[in-house]
């Protein structure tokens, strides 16, 4: 019986420990400016954006606005795909496309860089 417990301990402080990696932040907002920060309230990206919102957890991924455009920051406040879309970024047969003034942009989720190559058959979205 103890040693079920100590199992069940352990495997409960390793996933602690984890969650602590990466810990799913929390888009917040101070004054006019929005920020990133975990569940007990620690600022871990600055409110340096119009707006922040969560894009993809498992990506670990937010959808930021800077100077009424949209980009991807990651965890840390660094631009994964630079604020450069004119509306809110979407996925699309496993692209994030961007809207461009006269056309569309798809990156990548795994380099996040453009594809060139890719050509979407839907032009409408």
């Amino acid at each position: 019986m103890k040693n079920i417990f100590k199992f069940l301990s352990l495997l409960f402080f390793a996933q602690l420990c984890e969650a602590q990696v990466n810990p799913n932040l929390i888009p917040y907002r101070k004054g006019n400016f929005w920020g990133l920060a975990d569940y007990h309230r620690t600022i871990m990206v600055k409110p340096t954006y119009d707006y922040v919102m969560i894009f993809d957890k498992k990506l670990n991924a937010y959808q930021a606005m800077q100077d009424g455009k949209y980009g991807l920051i990651d965890d840390k406040g660094k631009w994964l795909i630079p604020a450069i879309s004119e509306s809110e970024i979407y996925q699309r047969d496993e692209h994030f496309v961007i809207r461009k003034p006269n056309d569309l942009e798809y990156y990548s989720p795994k380099t996040y860089q453009i594809n060139k190559n890719y050509k979407s058959s839907d032009y409408s979205s």
